[in-house]
C-alpha cells in the first residue's frame, strides 16, 4: 500500500511481509518517484529506461527468475517484502520493516502435540482466508500442499468447494516424464466430497504463451506460468473468484530436492578432501544431459556429486542454480559477458545464508527459499496469472502467524532422513488418503519436451534465429545453436536453458522493441532492436 501525508508532503509505501503482491518503482535522478503494481505502467511514463539491467540477466540464466529488488529492466525496481519505502523532498529511503526471526525460540513438545498444533493453526489460516462476499475454489493437484488446503477447507467452509486441477492428454507425457496430477487430484475430491473441474491444455499455447510474458512484466521460464494461467482463466469463466493456493508450503517444510542434497552428501565429509575432489571431477563423466525419468535422476545425481568437495551451505548454493558460471560464460557474447557476470548471481543467496549466522543449515536454506525463490517466481506468476484473469490468488501457507510457527520448529519435524514437510504430513494423515502423504514432491508439470519440438517448432526457430540472436548481440549465436539442435535431437536436457532464451526474446518484443510496450506476437516482427543495453 501506499500512504501521501499532505501536510508534510511524505509518500509511505509498504510491502507485505513475503511479496505476495508485486510493488515496482523508478527513482528519477532528478529526485521524481514513480511506482506501480505493473512494470508496463511505468514504462509508459517518459525518461523511464528501456534497457537490460545486464546483473539480473546473470540471475536469471542461473535461476530462471530475477530476485529482488532488481528486476530485468535498468533502473527499475522491486520493493523487497517486508521493507518499507519513504520519498520526501526527492530523497528516497527504503528499509526493511519485518524479518523471519530465528531466534524466537524452538516449539517444544511431543509429535503428536506438534502435530496437532500445526492443524489447527493451518485450519485457522485457512478460516481467515475463506471472508469473502465472492464465491472460493482452490487450486487441487493431488499433491500434500494443496490437499491440505482443501481439507481445511471441507471443515471451515459451509459452501461448495470448487476445485480445479490441470489435465494433459496421456501423449503429452512421454516426452516429459512428469507426474501426472489428474489421478491423484480425483482422489482427493473423492476423498474429501469435493467438486473438481479438469482444466485441459489449451491447443492454442503459441498464442497463448506470449501473452503470459505480457502479464508478468518479466520473464519467468517456468512453463507452470502457463498452467496456473490456464486454470485461474477457467475458475473465473466457472463464476469463482477468488482461489486458494499451496504456495509457500515447501519453504516452510523443506519440500524441495535442493534441501534434501546437503543431506545425501553428509557422507563426503567423511571421505578425505583429496577423494572428494575426484568424486566431483568424475561427476563429468556422468549422463547427466539426456532427457526422460532417467535422465533426471542422472541429472541430479551429476549436479550433487559435482559439488561433493564443498561445504554444506555451497552444496545447496550450486544444487539451487540450472546454470554454472562456465555454461553462462559459454553463452554470453564477448560484447556483454564482462559486465554480466561481473555480479555473481549466487552471491545474494550467500549473503542471506549469512545473515542469520547462528541458525542451522536447514533453516537458513529455507530462509533464502522464502525471501528469493518464493517472492521472484512462485507468488509473482501466480498473483498475476490471476489478475489478468479478474481472479484473486490467496496463500493460507503465508499466514504470519503460521509462517512463525513453522519458522520455530525443529529440523527433525521438517526434515526426517529423505523426507520432507515430516510434521505437514503427520498432521494431515487424519484428512487425507495415503497415496498423497507418501507421494513425492512434484512440479507443477507441463509437456514442455513436446511443445518446444512440436507445437512450438516453428516458433523456436524464429526467437533464436541467428539474425535475432546476433542483432540482440547478448549472445553467441554458435553456443544458443547448439543448445536449440541438442534440445531437439535430445542429445541433451537443456530444456529449460532453450525455454529461458525463448522467454526472454519474447519479452524483448514486448517491452523493449515497440515505443509503447504491447503484448509480443509469436512472429517475427517487422523490426526487432538490438538489446538496449545500458
Amino acid at each position: 500500500f501506499a500512504v501521501w501525508d499532505t501536510r508534510t508532503g511524505t509518500l509511505f509505501a509498504a510491502r507485505d511481509h513475503f511479496g505476495i503482491k508485486p510493488f515496482y518503482y523508478h527513482h528519477f535522478p532528478d529526485g521524481r518517484l514513480l511506482f506501480s503494481s505493473e512494470v508496463k505502467a511505468l514504462l509508459c511514463c517518459p525518461g523511464v529506461p528501456r534497457a537490460v539491467h545486464l546483473p539480473a540477466l546473470a540471475e536469471y540464466l542461473a535461476s530462471l527468475w530475477v530476485g529482488d529488488p532488481w528486476t530485468m529492466f535498468e533502473g527499475v525496481l522491486k520493493l523487497p517484502p517486508g521493507h518499507k519505502l519513504t520519498w520526501s523532498n526527492g530523497r528516497l529511503r527504503v528499509e526493511e520493516w519485518w524479518d523471519l526471526n530465528p531466534s524466537g525460540g524452538v516449539h517444544r513438545g511431543t509429535e503428536e502435540e506438534l502435530a496437532e498444533e500445526l492443524g489447527r493453526r493451518l485450519e485457522l489460516a485457512v478460516r481467515r482466508q475463506l471472508v469473502s462476499d465472492v464465491p472460493v475454489g482452490a487450486f487441487l493437484s493431488g499433491g500434500l500442499d494443496s490437499s491440505g488446503i482443501v481439507a481445511a477447507m471441507t471443515r471451515e467452509h459451509r459452501g461448495e468447494v470448487r476445485c480445479y486441477t490441470m489435465a494433459f492428454d496421456r501423449g503429452e507425457y512421454d516426452a516429459d516424464q512428469f507426474d501426472d496430477d489428474l489421478p491423484h487430484a480425483r482422489r482427493v475430491a473423492e476423498h474429501l466430497g469435493v467438486g473438481l473441474r479438469e482444466v485441459r491444455a489449451a491447443p492454442d499455447v503459441v498464442a497463448l504463451w506470449p501473452k503470459m510474458v505480457w502479464h508478468l512484466d518479466e520473464p519467468a521460464a517456468d512453463p507452470a506460468v502457463i498452467n496456473c494461467f490456464l486454470i485461474a482463466r477457467h475458475a473465473r469463466e466457472d463464476g469463482t473468484k477468488v482461489l486458494l493456493s499451496g504456495q509457500g508450503a515447501d519453504e516452510l517444510f523443506a519440500g524441495y530436492r535442493r534441501h534434501q542434497g546437503p543431506v545425501l552428501m553428509r557422507p563426503a565429509g567423511w571421505v578425505p578432501r583429496p577423494l572428494n575432489r575426484v568424486i566431483s571431477r568424475g561427476s563429468l563423466l556422468l549422463p547427466g544431459n539426456h532427457p526422460g525419468r532417467m535422465g533426471g535422476v542422472f541429472r541430479r545425481a551429476k549436479k550433487l556429486l559435482a559439488g561433493a568437495d564443498l561445504s554444506a551451505d555451497e552444496q545447496f548454493v550450486r544444487y539451487s542454480q540450472w546454470t554454472t558460471a562456465a555454461e553462462r560464460r559459454a553463452l554470453l557474447s564477448p560484447e556483454v559477458s564482462d559486465r554480466v557476470l561481473a555480479l555473481d548471481p549466487e552471491g545474494r543467496t550467500r549473503g542471506l545464508l549469512r545473515r542469520h549466522p547462528g541458525a542451522s543449515p536447514l533453516w537458513r536454506w529455507l530462509y533464502r527459499d522464502l525471501k528469493t525463490f518464493l517472492p521472484a517466481l512462485n507468488l509473482t506468476y501466480t498473483d498475476k496469472s490471476g489478475m489478468a484473469t479478474g481472479l484473486e490468488c490467496r496463500v493460507p501457507y503465508l499466514d504470519v502467524e503460521l509462517v512463525e510457527f513453522a519458522s520455530g520448529l525443529p529440523d527433525r519435524m521438517k526434515l526426517r532422513g529423505l523426507t520432507g514437510k515430516y510434521l505437514l504430513r503427520k498432521a494431515l494423515r487424519k484428512r487425507l488418503p495415503a497415496q498423497v502423504l507418501t507421494r513425492p514432491k512434484t512440479g507443477f508439470g507441463a509437456p514442455l519436451r513436446k511443445w518446444l519440438n512440436h507445437d512450438l517448432r516453428e516458433v523456436v526457430d524464429d526467437l533464436v534465429s541467428k539474425a535475432t540472436v546476433e542483432r540482440r548481440g547478448l549472445f553467441r549465436w554458435g553456443e544458443v545453436e547448439r543448445v536449440r539442435r541438442d534440445v531437439r535431437r535430445g542429445a541433451s536436457d537443456h530444456t529449460y536453458l532453450l525455454w529461458s532464451l525463448l522467454t526472454l526474446e519474447l519479452w524483448h518484443r514486448a517491452f523493449l522493441d515497440p515505443a509503447t510496450p504491447r503484448p509480443p506476437e509469436a512472429a517475427a516482427p517487422a523490426e526487432l532492436a538490438p538489446a538496449g543495453l545500458p
